[in-house]
C-alpha cells in the first residue's frame, strides 16, 4: 500500500515537471517552427472546411492568399460567429480559440492555435522570424492588407 502511494506521488511530480518543460519549450518555439508544426496541425484540423491550401471551400472561408481576400477586415453579412474585424494576428488567434473548429470549439491546445496562426501568417506573406508568436506579439502583427492599386 505504501509503495503504490509513494508511486502515484513519484508519477504524479513527474507529469507535472514534464508538463513545466514542455511549457518552456512551446515558449522558446520560433516563429518559423510554430508556423512549420502549424502546416501539419492545418491539414488535419482545418483544411477539411478550408480547403487543403486554405483557398476556402462552400462550407468555409479563405485564409489564405490575402490579396484574394483571405481573413478580411469585416466580417461576413451572413456570419454566424464573427462579429468583430480582424485587425491583428491577435483577432484571427482569439477568434480560432473561440470558435474553432466549429463542432469541436476548444478541442486544440493554446500552442495549436498560435501555431497554425503562425502558418496562417507565413501564407499570407509575414515573417517573424525568431519571435515566438503568442497573445502579445500577435496584438502587435496587422493583417495584410491589398492595397488600392492591386485591387482594381
Amino acid at each position: 500500500m505504501k509503495w503504490s502511494f509513494l508511486l502515484m506521488v513519484a508519477l504524479m511530480l513527474g507529469c507535472m515537471q514534464r508538463e513545466t518543460r514542455d511549457d518552456g519549450a512551446l515558449a522558446r518555439e520560433t516563429f518559423t517552427e510554430q508556423a512549420a508544426k502549424g502546416r501539419q496541425i492545418f491539414a488535419d484540423s482545418c483544411s477539411r472546411c478550408h480547403g487543403d491550401q486554405g483557398e476556402g471551400t462552400k462550407k468555409a472561408p479563405r485564409l489564405i492568399g490575402s490579396s484574394e481576400g483571405a481573413l478580411p477586415l469585416n466580417p461576413p453579412r451572413d456570419g454566424k460567429e464573427r462579429r468583430g474585424q480582424f485587425h491583428t494576428a491577435q483577432d484571427v488567434g482569439m477568434y480560432a480559440l473561440e470558435y474553432m473548429p466549429p463542432l469541436e470549439t476548444g478541442s486544440l491546445t493554446e500552442a495549436a492555435y498560435w501555431r497554425i496562426t503562425a502558418y496562417l501568417l507565413q501564407q499570407n506573406g509575414i515573417d517573424l522570424g525568431n519571435q515566438h508568436l503568442d497573445r502579445s506579439v500577435a496584438r502587435t502583427v496587422a493583417l495584410p492588407r491589398p492595397s488600392l492599386t492591386t485591387q482594381r
